[in-house]
């Protein structure tokens, strides 16, 4: 897959609010991109924890730490189950 650089500067005042230090910064902001991008409806579950560099346990614990709602119908569930009797 291809990838774009994405640089910007951010306000100390708000990195020091959301804990944002130097050896942190680059990993924490596409967590909270990617956790956005989930929350929105813009990408799906696989790609979360692709581009927030989390495992799935971590994305469930920052969506209860968050409040974020997870995107999974009933449809899911019913593919996700239909995919674990084939197992």
């Amino acid at each position: 897959m291809e990838n774009i650089h994405i640089e910007f500067d951010f306000p100390m005042i708000l990195a020091n609010q959301i804990g944002l230090k130097p050896d942190n910064a680059n990993q924490k902001m596409r967590r909270i991109l990617a956790l956005f991008l989930y929350q929105t409806g813009q990408i799906s579950l696989g790609k979360v924890c692709e581009i927030g560099q989390l495992s799935k346990w971590e994305f469930y614990e920052q969506n209860q730490k968050w409040g974020i709602v997870l995107n999974y119908s009933e449809e899911d569930l019913k593919n996700d189950m239909e995919r674990l009797s084939d197992v």
